[in-house]
């Protein structure tokens, strides 16, 4: 099994504009509302791909319920916890000429439902499943929230990953989580420089393993991903193909490499499937579909070992 946890799930309105106009009316070219949150990504992802999967997390109010609803009929499974107050945050996603984001802080979460999670988490979790902490961390966790789980999980012999920026990921690794995600914005925020080479990438990438990750992946958008593990550096290129959106698309490799670890148990096979699932997506309107990734798995550049 693999689980997913989104502290801070949203529902995305996607908004598709030629143009945007400041202070002026703007009309819309269309516009969508769907589940979102990088772990609700994940799960969505994988359930395309035939993985069996769960998608955990905190929902508030009318929203939170929409949001479930939505999951639900896209046939994942789900086990979220309500919070009390507050509602489940609205994300404007604009698309025309260039991508803007525009997104919502979420509900507060309670220290008592902080624990719930953890004791969720705690009592599914069993060895050989893999459980994937997605997402920025709502109103009242703290930044070692995600250590925290990690730590809830540390003797079961989980493989866990971490796909979240700044200080929540710093603070992971003191866990040792068996993956960890950033982009190479975040990477780069991180060592606080720029990334622009491979051998940069590689440099920074490393300096997490020295911090305790077990291995990294960096997703790199239209460059493909570089993982580090063990001694080995395999860096992916992209396949080919037209952008449509970047939405989801780390979430999507994240999903790849999952499902591309329990099917082949083989590092060099998981970057491949994640970097086509990651591609899919990107190539798409919405997320990957299942035929598309088959298609660019094909068509797919060798792996370079750096």
């Amino acid at each position: 099994m693999i689980y997913t946890v989104t502290c801070n799930p949203a529902l995305d309105c996607v908004v598709q504009l030629d143009g945007l106009q400041i202070g002026g009316l703007n009309r819309t070219a269309g516009a969508t509302l769907s589940p979102g949150g990088k772990g609700i990504n994940v799960s969505r992802v994988l359930h395309e791909m035939g993985e069996c999967t769960q998608a955990l997390g905190f929902v508030a109010g009318g929203n939170g319920e929409l949001l479930v609803s939505a999951v639900a009929k896209q046939g994942v499974p789900t086990k979220f916890i309500r919070l009390l107050e507050g509602e489940t945050r609205i994300n404007v996603k604009l698309y025309g000429e260039t991508e803007t984001e525009l997104n919502a802080p979420g509900p507060v979460v309670t220290p008592q439902k902080v624990e719930e999670l953890l004791c969720t988490v705690s009592r599914l979790c069993e060895q050989e499943d893999i459980l994937c902490l997605c997402g920025s961390l709502p109103p009242g966790m703290d930044t070692d929230s995600y250590a925290r789980i990690l730590a809830a999980v540390a003797d079961k012999g989980v493989q866990t990953v971490v796909d979240t920026a700044g200080e929540a990921l710093l603070c992971a690794l003191s866990e040792k989580p068996w993956l960890v995600k950033p982009n190479r914005d975040e990477l780069a925020a991180l060592v606080g420089k720029g990334l622009p080479s491979i051998e940069d990438v590689i440099e920074a990438a490393e300096w997490l393993r020295e911090k305790g990750a077990q291995n990294v992946l960096v997703s790199m958008g239209k460059d493909g991903a570089l993982l580090c593990a063990g001694e080995k550096r395999m860096y992916q290129p992209a396949p080919q193909g037209e952008v449509v959106g970047t939405v989801g698309a780390g979430d999507s490799l994240v999903a790849g490499f999952a499902a591309g670890w329990q099917r082949y148990g083989d590092m060099a096979q998981a970057l491949r499937l994640g970097v086509a699932c990651g591609s899919a997506t990107a190539f798409s309107e919405g997320l990957a579909t299942a035929p598309l990734v088959k298609e660019l798995m094909a068509s797919m550049p060798e792996i370079q070992e750096m």
